[in-house]
């Protein structure tokens, strides 16, 4: 039986805050209950600081997301670094990273054909 390791930049902690109120809207939940679920999944991530991830990682991301979403350089960058599949809800990255043939990278999808969920 595997254990799953989560990994994810500190960028990630700045972009959930900023969705907040659109979580809160969302979900029917009061903004104190959304912080408290926030909290919880915060306890299942390792959480990298951005500054700690080489810059030559940075260097290769760039490339890889320029005309996608530049904002996510970090996610890939932590990626390559940490030399792991990338997993991802955001199909505009996914399929930016697949065209420039960018396997590491991974959805729900196929997780669940994977693992045969």
């Amino acid at each position: 039986d595997r254990e799953v390791e989560f990994y994810a930049p500190e960028y990630l902690k700045g972009e959930i805050e900023k969705h907040i109120p659109k979580i809160v809207e969302k979900t029917n939940q009061t903004e104190e209950e959304v912080r408290e679920t926030i909290q919880l999944a915060y306890t299942k991530i390792t959480f990298i600081a951005d500054a700690q991830i080489p810059v030559q990682f940075y260097m290769k991301a760039a490339p890889l997301v320029q005309d996608v979403d530049p904002n996510d350089i970090v996610f890939v960058a932590l990626n390559e670094y940490m030399d792991e599949l990338l997993w991802t809800g955001d199909m505009e990255l996914y399929h930016g990273l697949r065209s420039k043939g960018y396997t590491k990278v991974i959805t729900f999808e196929d997780i669940k054909k994977m693992f045969d969920l």
